[in-house]
């Protein structure tokens, strides 16, 4: 706690700190015992010089959240959290330059690898999303190409959540979060990136194929799990749907689905990491946290009459707090008989944090698969000054996370390989069913 405890007092100020404020979260008596804390960054408009500038109004969206098993983890989740989101959002100009895809030299992350949308999206009127073309202009960062070891060029619009697009044709996709990661070191920040991404990939990958995952038996590994875990397992009310969504890659993926009877909708979490049992409580935690999310948006969210409605993540939750619109999810409730999920008491041992060899690991097994990791640092000097390192990791061709209606990334080339690498049927039509994930 000491190192916790300086680092809060070096980065909370009201007015001019990094973090306005944190502040814990009261747990109702319904919820897991788990531990929930908030906190509210300052304003990267007005700090970026990309930006500050611009009549862009205050920021209000500033708040992240963070959850652990206990004290201490909460509060390291929630200024992590802050971190990456500020970071993300602070623009380096002197790192921002324009050009098209041809002018460029050296390596360069070509955005039609990404995963995008469909050629009928595109071609759907009012669609807001636009094609790359290698003729036109955009934003470009120098980053890194792990995977071959090089520099790279890769697309503003893919490494920051608040770059300004100068040019329409830039609206390539949504900024998201995905692949944003906060770390001691660098190794690590990369790392949990490239987790993030894959845990993200599997998730999307089961929900837009409409697959339900196998089940995680937890009386299997009960007497592995450490006993706070277990406590907040044993929350009554409470119904568990824990299922292995680990993908082709074979890093250990996990969602977990909460449900307290119909009024509060589905609390989703999902987790990957090389430990399974890390994996598992990430998961977990995170569904717990999403819990407490749904008891806050269900007092003060306004129902949506229809999907049209949904915008954000917070309205992707808020949907399914009406129970006629539960069976849309029921697959991922009525899992698949359950397979074996390897756990170890010395999988929660550890810090989480990875070393060169394990990101090393990671690299190579995507590689093997054909598929390269790139990644920028964002970290700002006032983040530097505090020991921390922020990173977004991009690896064209994995399947996105999508927020909003009518966003959903439909290019079929990752479901369709995910389904044949998976050994699963492929569907006629993607499930376009709105997903419930926080």
């Amino acid at each position: 706690m000491d190192q916790l405890n300086e680092t809060l007092s070096r980065v909370v100020a009201p007015n001019f700190g990094l973090l306005t404020y944190v502040s814990e979260v009261q747990i109702q008596a319904t919820e897991p015992d788990i531990y929930v804390a908030v906190a509210e960054y300052q304003d990267p408009i007005r700090v970026s010089e990309h930006t500050r500038h611009l009549s862009l109004g205050e920021n209000d969206n500033r708040q992240a959240s963070g959850a652990g098993l206990d004290r201490e983890s909460a509060l390291w989740s929630t200024l992590g959290e802050a971190v990456e989101r500020y970071a993300s959002s602070v623009v380096d100009t002197d790192n921002l330059y324009y050009a098209t895809f041809n002018e460029l030299e050296g390596e360069k992350l070509d955005p039609r690898d990404m995963i995008l949308f469909a050629d009928w999206q595109y071609a759907s009127d009012n669609f807001p999303y636009t094609r790359f073309s290698e003729e036109n202009p955009y934003g470009w960062v120098k980053g890194y190409n792990l995977s071959k070891g090089t520099e790279a060029h890769i697309p503003a619009r893919f490494a920051y959540l608040n770059y300004i697009s100068q040019y329409p044709h830039e609206a390539l996709d949504n900024g998201y979060s995905t692949g944003l990661a906060a770390g001691p070191t660098m190794t690590a920040a990369i790392c949990s990136g490239i987790r993030e991404i894959l845990e993200r990939d599997a998730f999307s990958c089961h929900f837009l194929n409409g697959i339900s995952a196998p089940e995680i038996d937890l009386t299997a590994i009960w007497d592995t799990l450490p006993k706070n875990f277990q406590r907040a397992l044993s929350q009554p009310n409470i119904d568990y749907s824990i299922s292995n969504i680990t993908s082709e890659f074979g890093f250990p993926a996990v969602m977990s689905v909460l449900k307290s009877g119909d009024k509060f909708g589905f609390s989703t979490g999902t987790s990957c990491h090389s430990k399974a049992g890390l994996a598992l409580e990430k998961a977990v935690v995170e569904s717990f946290h999403t819990f407490n999310w749904v008891l806050d948006i269900n007092r003060w969210q306004e129902p949506l009459d229809n999907p049209e409605q949904v915008r954000s993540f917070a309205d992707h939750v808020a949907y399914y707090l009406d129970p006629t619109r539960h069976k849309d999810l029921q697959f991922m409730t009525n899992l698949k008989p359950a397979v074996p999920f390897d756990v170890s008491a010395g999988d929660f041992l550890s810090d989480g944090f990875a070393d060169k060899a394990e990101l090393q690991s990671m690299v190579d097994v995507l590689k093997t698969h054909g598929y390269e990791v790139f990644a920028v640092d964002l970290t700002t000097d006032d983040i530097a000054s505090l020991g921390f390192t922020v990173v977004k990791v991009v690896i064209p061709g994995l399947q996105p996370l999508y927020c909003g209606h009518g966003n959903q990334h439909l290019d079929p080339r990752r479901l369709r390989q995910f389904t044949e690498n998976m050994g699963y049927p492929s569907p006629e039509k993607f499930n376009t069913t709105l997903h419930a994930f926080p």
